[in-house]
């Protein structure tokens, strides 16, 4: 991303050893702000009050695992409907 590739959409996970969601979505606010609209989190359930608190902020989808493909088909066309806006 730091070269200036564009995605359609990204799917993140929120707990990751290393670097969370919450933190990819910092990253793309500093960063790539104009990437922030295109992000969609996935969580299994198990966050910290931290992570719990930005999910309930954050203007991101989230989609809760097990993932159904119809979730992530309409999640994928929402955020495509939304930055094409």
């Amino acid at each position: 991303m730091a070269r200036g590739e564009l995605y359609d959409v990204i799917l993140c996970d929120v707990m990751m050893p290393g670097l969370s969601g919450h933190e990819v979505s910092e990253r793309l606010a500093k960063s790539r702000p104009d990437l922030l609209p295109r992000l969609v989190l996935m969580t299994g359930g198990a966050f910290t009050e931290k992570t719990r608190a930005f999910l309930e902020e954050s203007a991101h989808l989230v989609l809760e695992k097990p993932i159904q493909s119809a979730a992530l088909k309409g999640a994928v066309a929402a955020i495509l409907a939304r930055v094409k806006a």
